[in-house]
């Protein structure tokens, strides 16, 4: 040992760059200010150093891996160096950071740690705290990254899974000797684990967590200062992927409107060869909306139908009374032609134009607007079913009903399981995300628990009862024996 590199019974001191004490770890101050004094970056080469110094200290960083994502682009072979006004905020930025560190704390042997993930559309990131003896939070390391090529697809689950992956292999040294709490409110652990079939990347992942301590816990408040710092730079990704193209649906018509928000009113019209459908889609102030769906039961153009789909809603709408209304429709021509852009070069658009013309001045406020095909798809569905109709009586009275969940999840029956049934620990552990090499290979679909053999085939597991069942089943079609059937 080098007694000039060593200290003995001292309260405070520098080591390794860091200036270490009794309340944790901290950046040594002449280092940060040396970031801050540097220039802005002029060439790539200045911009490595920068980015160099900064990597040293980049477990105190909370969200670098953000913020850095400027920088990127000027790296990049073949491309020229331009600092652009973005690079110029995020320099700038980095430079606030570091003049106010988060003070790092030495994990306390026998104590859990508690690990934070969050993603966005960029960049994954993980903290790693601890709770020490009187109950107080305390940061122990950053770590974050950017996503590369196909993991900017990943859905949100699976960027919290890459998360706590990267997070495991950064810090294996402390997740090895600690008990670990995952701080999150979906589990990724669970998602790997009740995954019908995984994947060899999902597989590789959960291989990598099965020699780890872990367990969920679902975050109640937010307690350390490091938590929020790292809330507020890396916020949390949308979750919301659910279309709302269709409505509500409104069960009668009202014959007064009092409101003074204006309706909408959607419209589409649909031609084939044997004959036309129009839809209209009205949705009142609330929100709550009327389908309608008509048979054009005579020849039409896709044009005519598309004005026969408008007339009916705007016909429809002023019997019940509204004065003011937005119209939205995918039929570029015939909201052109209302606005007076394109001129009527059809004989028989002319007159439906005209009709149209004289339900809108009937009107208080009407606003026009046209949106793509493919956002219009609860119109278009109408008018495609009102075309595709065949009358042979009367006219037919069809509901569609809306199913929110999967039939084979809707007739799924809780199987009511024995104390003695091996199934029952087995569901139990799943649901706590516990024992994760041990059951890695077992997965619970729709309440059912299935296993997974060589070659990801996945195989229903039954209790004594049934295998007993089976086992006789079997004797009998091996043994060539002949069931009694009793009449």
């Amino acid at each position: 040992m080098n007694p000039k590199k060593c200290a003995f019974g001292v309260s405070s001191g520098k080591f390794l760059g860091f200036q270490v004490h009794q309340r944790g770890i901290d950046v040594d101050p002449e280092k940060t200010k040396a970031i801050n004094s540097l220039a802005s970056p002029k060439n790539p080469k200045e911009l490595k150093s920068f980015m160099g110094r900064l990597s040293y200290i980049r477990r105190f960083i909370p969200g670098l891996a953000a913020t850095m994502s400027a920088f990127t682009p000027l790296l990049k072979k073949g491309k020229p160096y331009e600092w652009s006004e973005k690079c110029q905020e995020a320099y700038k930025k980095v430079q606030q950071i570091i003049t106010k560190l988060p003070t790092m704390n030495a994990p306390i042997p026998g104590l859990p740690l508690k690990l934070y993930l969050a993603a966005t559309n960029t960049a994954v990131r993980a903290l790693l705290a601890q709770d020490d003896h009187s109950g107080e939070e305390s940061p122990i390391y950053y770590v974050s990254r950017q996503l590369r090529g196909s993991e900017v697809r990943y859905l949100k689950t699976e960027l919290l899974c890459l998360a706590l992956v990267y997070a495991a292999q950064r810090l294996r040294h402390y997740f090895l000797t600690h008990k670990l709490h995952l701080m999150v409110k979906s589990d990724p652990v669970r998602y790997l684990l009740t995954r019908p079939v995984l994947s060899g990347r999902l597989a590789r992942w959960l291989l990598q967590l099965s020699e780890f301590d872990i367990t969920c816990t679902t975050p109640k408040a937010i307690k350390g200062q490091a938590v929020i710092d790292m809330l507020a730079i890396f916020p949390k990704v949308e979750e919301s992927t659910i279309s709302k193209d269709v409505l509500g649906e409104l069960p009668e018509m009202v014959a007064v409107v009092t409101e003074a928000e204006p309706w909408t009113l959607y419209f589409d019209g649909s031609s084939t060869s044997k004959g036309g459908g129009a839809g209209v889609v009205l949705v009142n102030p609330e929100g709550q909306a009327t389908a309608l769906s008509f048979k054009l039961n005579f020849p039409c153009t896709n044009n005519t139908a598309e004005y026969e789909a408008f007339i009916a809603g705007m016909s429809t709408t002023r019997e019940m009374g509204v004065k003011r209304i937005k119209i939205i429709g995918d039929s570029n021509l015939v909201l052109s032609q209302l606005q007076g852009n394109f001129a009527v070069k059809e004989p028989a658009l002319a007159p439906y134009r005209t009709a149209a013309e004289r339900l809108v001045r009937s009107f208080k406020q009407v606003v026009l607007e046209h949106i793509p095909g493919v956002t219009n798809r609860y119109a278009d569905a109408l008018a495609t079913l009102g075309s595709r109709l065949s009358f042979i009586e009367e006219q037919p009275n069809i509901a569609v009903i809306k199913k929110d969940t999967p039939v084979v999840e809707a007739m799924a029956q809780e199987e009511q399981l024995e104390e003695d049934d091996w199934r029952k620990l087995v569901k139990e552990k799943i649901g706590k995300g516990s024992d994760i090499k041990e059951l890695k290979d077992y997965a619970i679909i729709f309440g059912e628990l299935y296993r997974r053999l060589p070659g990801g085939i996945l195989t229903r597991c039954i209790g004594i009862t049934e295998a007993q069942e089976k086992l006789q089943e079997v004797h009998e079609v091996t043994c060539n024996v002949e069931p009694i059937i009793s009449l």
